[in-house]
């Protein structure tokens, strides 16, 4: 399974691994969700399409929000496009992305445990998921 989770507009003031550059509360349990239920994982970026975990970027100031219906479809195609040029399209993926974001993936199998869920209850979700993983896997004494 491959991961795909949305940027966000709070982010680090210099140059920083992708990883690292995006701030919010979401985008980390985001991240760390999928990091530990995910092969691989990539950021949907307003600015950029698809980034890498390890790609170095510079902060920007851009949203999907903010475009106009035609150059969301354009982003929507050009997104689409590097997926299906850097990842195995056959999926599944596990998508933690407003609808917006998710105009890239409309035609991939796609799994969404957010789906429909208002901000504050997505990030009680995945505080309970994360905690229940590290528990599970400190019980079988894979954490120390």
């Amino acid at each position: 399974m491959i991961g795909l989770i949305a940027c966000c507009s709070r982010k680090l003031r210099t140059p920083a691994r992708a990883r690292d550059l995006y701030q919010s509360p979401l985008f980390r349990l985001s991240r760390t969700y999928v990091e530990q239920r995910c092969e691989q994982w990539v950021i949907l970026s307003a600015k950029h399409g698809l980034v890498f975990p390890d790609e170095v970027v510079e902060p920007y100031d851009q949203a999907l929000a903010d475009l106009d219906r035609l150059a969301w479809v354009a982003w929507c195609l050009s997104t689409r496009q590097q997926i299906v040029d850097r990842l195995d399209t056959q999926g599944p993926f596990l998508v933690l992305a407003g609808a917006r974001y998710q105009g890239a993936v409309t035609d991939l199998p796609v799994v969404d445990p957010l789906q429909g869920l208002p901000i504050g209850k997505q990030l009680a979700f995945l505080k309970q998921a994360v905690q229940m993983h590290r528990s599970s896997r400190r019980g079988l004494g894979l954490l120390s």
